[in-house]
């Protein structure tokens, strides 16, 4: 831009032509609307100030001055030579000026018409009358005549060079002051001293009179007076006149004194006070001699004008010593009375002088009028713009020109300022003004496009540049921001000019451009002063910059704020800087992900978090919504969640650590916490809750803040679920395991019939002091996990609905932030829960964790009873059926001590909740044991292949039965204790199922065969409505429909019961198998065996085999509890690796089944409490000779041998390094898959198992999915289960670059856990979540395939 207006410029010297051309212009006078046309005074004064601040040298000034006004004469006719130019060209047509060309033709014909009407036949004269003092004379002095040819006297050189070109001419004359005057029209030093004075104020009426008519009149009263000399330096206004006119000077002594309030006090730089006249200055207009009644003629004085030689072109007015001389009157004679120094003007102004030829006017108007405007700049010139474009005029150009040419000027020295701008701003909307109507030529338009373009990117380049630098914002310097911002609206109206005809739209966009520039480039700055090696920024460098930027957004503000509303320039920076801060925390945090050892949640990161917030909050309190949702508080947390997740990882490691010692400290000494106050639990019970709400009170800082608690929640859930079933599984294990010792302890003393030589004082209780507080450990965790679920409600949410009310009581509770007030609409609900609404990633629920505590509690009683009634169920047998009274009386006695022995030790070191459960579960016990003798259920099942399956006693006689009646009467008694035992309530409950089957004993069997159909019937209806789910046999009516037909069995003499019990005996096997196992059992009606065992746990149970699989549960067997769904499991025969016949822990026959994922199972006691150690053994291998011969079974590769296989394939050290197990897990072995299936994928991964993370090698098949461990059980499960429960996998992104692999499965039927696969990298996580997604579609194609061929 400066160069192309350096090119149009040129050399800053100015040519001797242009200054002729430039002369003419300012003298030709022109039409300028409602305005006055200036005087030629006005013109010449204009011109020679011109000239001087061209430093133009004074010859040359006159010069040109004289030559200009030589060339006036022939205006007239150079104006018409340029119109009649204009026609002609206009007139040959085709010209693409033509709207321009007849613009400046109007305007020339315009000018032509006023010059034309300027013209006089006579030279136009104009008279300018100075009186500057009077000096009287003696009255002896010999009179004079008036010297009127008087030649002007010579004044100084100083004086000269102070008035300019004619001294006593201004351009206006009311401008003239009192100091001025008084300097300019100083009387001279030389004056002559009179002998006497007139000692009146004078006053002085200046006449012009033509012939008789006196035309014009002016009067002034003198100022001061110094002894003889009376001072006026009064000056008239211009007077046009001819050459036959008289000037007449009168003078009169005034009457009047003067008034005071013409007098003002002035101070003088001496301090001292003087006092001066406030004369007008100014010659007043003198209408008639009013003014002068009463006032004395002191003399008069005429000038004629054609005796005054022209003043035009000379430097100065005529200074003239003109004699005052008293008229006569009377026989006064007339008589000189003083002298007056009187300086006259007379201009002469003509422009009919045929004899002077015009001025021709060649060359470019444009450049020369744009160096005309340079050679004015810097210059102290009056009115620089009037005289260029006077010389546009007269050049006959658009008016407009000279605007362009202001601007090409004004672009050689770019200057950012308002001053600047404003002028450039008036110059381009004249031009704008000039183009848009076609005034100005082709040429003259691509000029100025060119250069307007130029400024439009220049202007668009300061926009972009208009925020204070990165350095000052960084630094605090204390800037002039209101200054600053002043500038905008003027760079703002200059642009929109620059661009021309543009839409306040299209503007609005270009505006916010530049401010979106000017701010990135700040944000750009900011970084690179923080990071000066350009390596990759750091947290360090972008908290600096975030900080800087939050500091400056008040100061930047002022700025902004001055650009057009509609730019919206504070939203739109601000929108920049938090894209420009989202996109480099991006960048930022992929390469902490990518680092070898990336952080957790540090101080680092909660103080950018902390920063972010203060950003966010400035953004909220000005409203600047738009740039808020960049950085908003759910942006954040998707950031920082990998943070979050490495945080729990490593208290995940130091939760490990300390519930391990926990646990390992308590094996040895396990106390009560306080026994006298029934604090029964320990230590570590106590110790355990404190750490989880103290988990969660450091949670709630920072991860479980706001929104991202519905990210947090899920893994603190897990997490504290993890701590919670790692606890209650070593409780429970260790508590099972005293368990099987006590059994063990009981058959050994049995097959040794120790028993009868004991005493009854000699009775003790089974159990050890430490597994009833171990029992008290697990109660209290069931008591203690509802209130610290209260107390935490964010981690316990099963739904988004019941998660987003948790959490919005929880931010009315917390009152947190308003920028982090969580709105959970913000988020994607795909990102936070799935389809089903359960939370997104978390395989535990609140129902799945009480569930469990209580599975837990429930199996520990469980085992216990059941111990109980396998004590005390051999006497039992002998109280109902011995023959012998006394030995009838013994057994009871042997059976209530028993019970006695063990609720003492109960009641002494077990929590009181605990025993009322236990206390309810034994008289359950007691019960059961007599239900056996009633339906006489011992070992009446086995292989349905066998001849004989009835292999129970007879029906109990009328006298037995009373003797049962009686018994149950006496246990009531028992355990009622007169209301300190067991509530009415809970006893009619525990023995309701006792007496329905007492009660049936009388009953016909007609009404028996109505209660089997009708229970049957409920059964089914039970069935149909669990759609495929479980369902508790003895939960419908308390008496199953096997319980009846038992029942009815036992009637081997009534033709309608054993016709009733053979026809329904197979579907009553198949209804109840469906209602135990519901859709997860398939081969409902190839069952080929069931029978009557313990599982590892020592409950009671049955174990079915059909023609495809094996299935357990204890439900309907033995003593019932709510949580016996969860023993439950149903595997394929077909995945069985291994079988063989053990001796169990408990001392009975059993046998050991191992599946291909090492997953093993061990069933015992096969035949029910009091069978025959042969018998058990001969059951036992008719189950396994079954499960052997299983065609399923027959199928595998290699058949299985009667031996105990190794757990693992190598033998691994327990205390083995990370790497030595990793290394184990790449070694292992696929496992033995079925024919048919092949593994599409593997890898090594770690299973999460509670706190413990087992290694070991995770592989995908084409049917099932298989995870072996280094050591121990396995996890396998079929494709079948996911696709029945229509539940997919999970890929669950952890910290910074790992991910987790989530598997539903099936192995419980009342709830729905998962597997979860972790230590896998993202890339290898995806990589194995794809191949299992593509496994899992195909199979489900080909089932789907299968059953329409079906």
């Amino acid at each position: 831009m400066e160069f192309l207006a350096k090119e149009m410029v040129g050399n800053r010297a100015t040519s001797r032509e242009t200054l002729e051309e430039l002369a003419l212009a300012a003298l030709i006078p022109a039409p300028s609307g409602t305005e006055a046309v200036a005087t030629l005074e006005e013109r010449l004064d204009g011109l020679n100030e011109a000239l001087v601040a061209l430093r133009i040298r004074e010859k040359t000034r006159n010069e040109i001055v004289v030559g200009a006004l030589d060339a006036c004469g022939g205006a007239i006719r150079g104006f018409e030579g340029v119109v009649d130019e204009l026609e002609t060209r206009l007139s040959a047509g085709a010209d693409a000026d033509e709207d321009a060309l007849n613009y400046v033709l109007s305007r020339s014909a315009a000018q032509l018409r006023y010059l034309r009407s300027q013209q006089t036949t006579t030279a136009k004269i104009a008279l300018r009358v100075s009186v500057s003092e009077v000096i009287t004379v003696s009255s002896s002095e010999s009179h004079r005549s008036v010297a009127t040819n008087e030649a002007p006297k010579p004044r100084s050189e100083a004086l000269r060079q102070s008035r300019g070109f004619f001294t006593c001419c201004t351009s206006s004359s009311v401008d003239v002051g009192d100091c001025d005057v008084e300097s300019l029209c100083a009387p001279s030093e030389s004056a002559v001293s009179a002998s006497e004075h007139w000692g009146e104020s004078l006053r002085c009426v200046v006449s012009l009179t033509q012939g008789s008519d006196e035309t014009e009149s002016f009067a002034s009263t003198s100022r001061d007076s110094s002894g003889i000399t009376m001072i006026f330096n009064a000056v008239t206004p211009l007077m046009v006149a001819d050459e036959n006119a008289v000037l007449e000077l009168n003078f009169y002594t005034c009457v009047d004194s003067i008034d005071q309030t013409d007098v003002e006090t002035k101070a003088t730089p001496n301090g001292r006070t003087q006092r001066a006249l406030r004369a007008p200055g100014v010659l007043m207009t003198h209408y008639d001699d009013d003014e002068t009644k009463g006032d004395k003629l002191r003399g008069r004085a005429t000038i004629r004008v054609s005796e005054l030689a022209e003043t035009t072109r000379k430097h100065q007015p005529h200074e003239l010593l003109i004699s005052i001389e008293k008229p006569a009157s009377g026989k006064s004679p007339r008589r000189s009375v003083g002298k007056a120094t009187v300086f006259v003007d007379k201009l002469v102004e003509t422009f009919n002088d045929e004899s002077i030829a015009p001025m021709p006017v060649k060359g470019d108007t444009l450049q020369k009028a744009a160096e005309i405007f340079a050679a004015f700049e810097g210059t102290q010139t009056y009115n620089p713009r009037g005289i260029v474009h006077a010389f546009v005029n007269r050049l006959g150009a658009c008016p407009a020109i000279a605007g362009l040419a202001e601007m090409f000027v004004l672009c050689r020295s770019w200057r950012f300022e308002v001053e600047y701008l404003e002028r450039l701003s008036v110059c381009t909307a004249d031009v704008v003004a000039a183009v848009s109507v076609g005034r100005l030529t082709t040429n003259e338009k691509l000029q100025y496009t060119e250069l307007l373009e130029l400024i439009s990117r220049q202007l668009e380049l300061e926009l972009s540049n208009i925020l204070p630098t990165a350095s000052e914002a960084a630094d605090e310097l204390v800037l002039d921001m209101q200054a600053t911002s002043t500038v905008v609206p003027a760079a703002v109206t200059l642009y929109a000019l620059s661009l021309g005809d543009i839409s306040m739209t299209r503007l609005a966009l270009r505006l916010k451009r530049c401010v979106r520039d000017a701010m990135r480039r700040r944000c750009v700055e900011h970084m690179v002063r923080e990071n000066p090696t350009k390596d990759s920024p750091t947290l360090t460098d972008i908290m600096a910059m975030i900080r800087n930027l939050t500091k400056r957004m008040s100061m930047d503000s002022m700025l902004l704020s001055r650009f057009p509303t509609e730019v919206e320039a504070m939203s739109e920076a601000s929108v920049v800087v938090a894209t420009f801060i989202q996109e480099v925390l991006t960048e930022v945090f992929q390469g902490i992900a990518s680092m070898q050892n990336p952080p957790d949640y540090d101080s680092a990161i909660a103080e950018l978090e902390k920063l972010l917030s203060s950003h966010r909050n400035e953004l909220k309190i000005r409203r600047l919504f738009a740039a808020q949702t960049f950085i908003s508080s759910g942006f954040v947390d998707k950031l920082l969640q990998p943070a979050f997740e490495e945080t729990l990882v490593s208290i995940h490691r130091e939760l490990v650590v300390w519930v391990q010692q926990e646990i390992a400290k308590e094996k040895s000494s396990l106390q009560p916490l306080d026994e006298e106050r029934g604090i029964m639990y320990s230590d570590s019970c106590a110790e355990l809750f404190c750490t989880l709400v103290n988990i969660n009170k450091s949670a709630q800082e920072h991860i479980l803040q706001g929104q991202r608690a519905s990210f947090n929640a899920g893994l603190l859930n897990r997490i504290c679920h993890e701590i919670l079933q790692t606890y209650v599984d070593a409780y429970e294990q260790k508590c099972l395991e005293t368990v099987q010792d006590a059994r063990s302890y009981l058959t050994q003393k049995a097959r040794a019939k120790t028993h009868a030589s004991t005493g009854v004082e000699h009775i003790e209780a089974l159990m050890p002091a430490e597994f009833y507080t171990r029992l008290s450990n697990i109660h209290q965790m069931v008591l203690a996990i509802e209130p610290f679920m209260e107390e935490i409600p964010l981690l316990w949410c099963s739904s988004k609905v019941e998660f987003q009310e948790k959490l919005q009581q929880h931010v009315i509770e917390t009152e947190i932030e308003d920028d982090q007030t969580p709105r959970f609409e913000e988020y994607n609900e795909d990102d936070v829960f799935e389809e089903d609404g359960k939370p997104f990633g978390t395989d535990i629920t609140v129902n799945r964790i009480i569930h469990r505590l209580r599975t837990a509690r429930a199996n520990v009683i469980a085992s216990l009873t059941e111990l109980i009634e396998e004590r005390v169920a051999p006497f039992v047998r002998i109280a109902i059926l011995d023959s012998d009274a006394r030995t009838r009386s013994t057994a009871v006695r042997i059976v209530f001590t028993m019970i006695n022995s063990e609720l003492q030790v109960m009641d002494t070191l077990l929590a009181s909740g605990a025993f009322r459960l236990s206390l309810s579960s034994m008289h359950k016990a007691v019960c059961d044991s007599i239900e056996q003798l009633v339906l006489h259920r011992p070992i009446e099942e086995g292989s349905l292949e066998s001849g004989e399956r009835w292999k129970g006693s007879t029906m109990l006689t009328e006298s037995q039965h009373s003797l049962v009646v009686e018994l149950t009467s006496d246990v009531r008694t028992f355990f009622y204790s007169d209301g300190a035992g067991e509530p009415k309530s809970i006893l009619n409950a525990s023995e309701g199922r006792l007496q329905r089957l007492l009660n049936l004993w009388f009953t016909p069997t007609l009404e028996v065969e109505r209660e089997f159909w009708h229970s049957k019937e409920t059964l089914s209806r039970e069935i149909s409505m669990a759609n495929g789910e479980a369902v508790r046999v003895r939960d419908v009516g308390g008496v199953s429909i096997q319980d009846i037909l038992r029942f009815l069995r036992q009637r081997e003499n009534d033709v309608t019961a054993m016709n009733l019990f053979n026809e329904q005996a197979k579907v009553t096997t198949t209804l109840t198998l469906r209602a135990l196992f519901g859709s997860r059992l398939n081969s409902l009606d190839t069952l080929l065996g069931a029978w009557v065992c313990r599982n590892r746990c020592g409950l009671s149970g049955r174990l079915y085999v059909t023609s495809t699989q094996l299935a357990f549960s204890t439900s309907g067997v033995s003593i019932d509890h709510p949580h016996d769904g969860q023993t439950a499991m149903v595997r394929e025969i077909r995945r069985i690796t291994n079988i063989y016949r053990i001796d169990a822990q408990d001392g009975t026959s059993g046998l050991h089944v191992i599946f291909d994922d090492r997953r093993s199972f061990t069933f015992s006691q096969f035949g029910g409490v009091m069978t025959p150690l042969n018998v058990e053994s001969r059951e036992r291998d008719a189950c396994v000779g079954l499960i052997r011969m299983n065609p399923s079974f027959l199928e595998r590769q290699s058949y299985a041998k009667d031996v105990q296989p190794a757990q693992t394939l190598d033998t691994i050290s327990m205390d083995a390094s990370a790497d030595e197990l990793a290394q184990a897990a790449q070694n292992l072995q696929s496992p033995h898959l079925p024919d048919g299936e092949s593994i599409i994928t593997h890898c090594v991964c770690v299973r999460v198992n509670g706190l413990a993370r087992e290694i070991g090698k995770f592989f995908v098949a084409t049917e099932s999915c298989v995870f072996l461990p280094v050591s121990g059980a396995g996890q396998g499960f079929t494709y079948t289960s996911m696709v029945q429960s229509n539940r997919k996998p999970e890929l669950q992104m952890i910290g910074w670059r790992n991910a987790d692999i989530i598997l539903p499965i099936h192995d419980y039927l009342e709830a729905e856990p998962t597997m979860r696969l972790t230590g896998l990298t993202k890339i290898a996580a995806t990589s194995v979540y794809n191949d299992l997604c593509d496994a899992l579609t195909a199979y489900r194609g080909q089932n789907s395939t299968s059953r329409q061929l079906v």
